[in-house]
Formats: C-alpha cells, sequence, structure tokens
C-alpha cells in the first residue's frame, strides 16, 4: 500500500476553496502550458530558418513537417488512450500500480508497433506527394526531410507518452 500512495495524487486532500481549486489547476496545467509554447517557439524559429533557404526548400520543409505531424500526432492520441486508464486506476485505488504499469507498457508497445507504420510511410512520402500533385522538386526534397523526420518518430510518441503519464500522476512538472 505504500508504494501505491507514493504514485496517487488522491492521496493529498482536496481543494476547499475556488482559490485552492485555481492554484491546484495552475500547478498542474502550468508546465503543461508552458512544454507546449516552448515547442510551438522551436517551431516558429524552424520556419524562420528554413524560410530563408529558398521556396521549394521551405515547401518541402512545410510539407515534410505536416506529414510527420499528422502521422506523429495520430499515433499519439492513439497512445494517449493510456492516460484515462492510468487516472482511472489511480482513482479506483485497488491495484493502482500494477494498473498503471501495465497501461504505460501496452502504450509503449503500441508506439513501438505504430512508430513502424509511420515510418514506413514517411520513407515513402515523396511518391505519396507526387500522387497528391506535389511538383516534382519539393516531393523530392520532401521526401528526403521525411526519411530524416522519421529517426524522431519513436522518441516523439514516447516522451508525449511520458509527458501524459506524468500528467496522470499529477506530476506534469516532471515533464
Amino acid at each position: 500500500m505504500h508504494g501505491h500512495a507514493a504514485l496517487s495524487p488522491l492521496t493529498e486532500t482536496p481543494p476547499e476553496t475556488w482559490r485552492d481549486e485555481l492554484r491546484a489547476l495552475l500547478a498542474l496545467a502550468g508546465p503543461l502550458v508552458g512544454a507546449n509554447l516552448l515547442q510551438m517557439a522551436v517551431f516558429a524559429v524552424d520556419v524562420v530558418f528554413v524560410a530563408r533557404l529558398g521556396p521549394v526548400e521551405f515547401a518541402a520543409a512545410t510539407l515534410g513537417v505536416f506529414l510527420f505531424n499528422v502521422l506523429a500526432f495520430a499515433l499519439v492520441g492513439l497512445v494517449g488512450a493510456a492516460e484515462p486508464l492510468i487516472a482511472a486506476a489511480l482513482g479506483a485505488r485497488i491495484g493502482a500500480v500494477r494498473q498503471v504499469r501495465r497501461s504505460f507498457r501496452m502504450a509503449m508497445w503500441l508506439a513501438v508497433l505504430g512508430t513502424i507504420v509511420v515510418v514506413a510511410l514517411l520513407n515513402i512520402a515523396e511518391p505519396l506527394l507526387r500522387l497528391a500533385g506535389q511538383d516534382a522538386a519539393v516531393a523530392a526534397r520532401a521526401g528526403v526531410f521525411c526519411r530524416i523526420l522519421s529517426l524522431a518518430v519513436l522518441p516523439a510518441v514516447l516522451s508525449a507518452l511520458m509527458r501524459m503519464t506524468a500528467a496522470a500522476l499529477g506530476r506534469p512538472g516532471w515533464a
């Protein structure tokens, strides 16, 4: 039972006033909002640097990042199903440690298996983009970029899973 208490944010007393509730909300949401804003800032800086390379490179990078984001975020959505399962296990308080571990482990396996599909799609990005009617030169550059981006799929999905798990455990600062 001792290990369970360490995992559950529910062992703390619930907020009694709306100010306490607001503090608890900000403590949970603040680090998550900060992490997302930081990620958006990185994307903005990337756009500024890539735009200076020229229109073909900018178009290729935009297409590549778009394709990567669609596929990787879809996979993040699938593994994100572990977050409510973890929260429900913590709420039930019976066998929570086992359920949290099982949900996290199964989500990791889903991430690995899904990454195989996403990497395969990113590695055929050039013909897919040409089928979608994109310019041949842009599609070729985007295809090279997508093959490089494919190396980031598993780390991106696993880090998102860890961030969601930390939030479900009531420890968003870890993210």
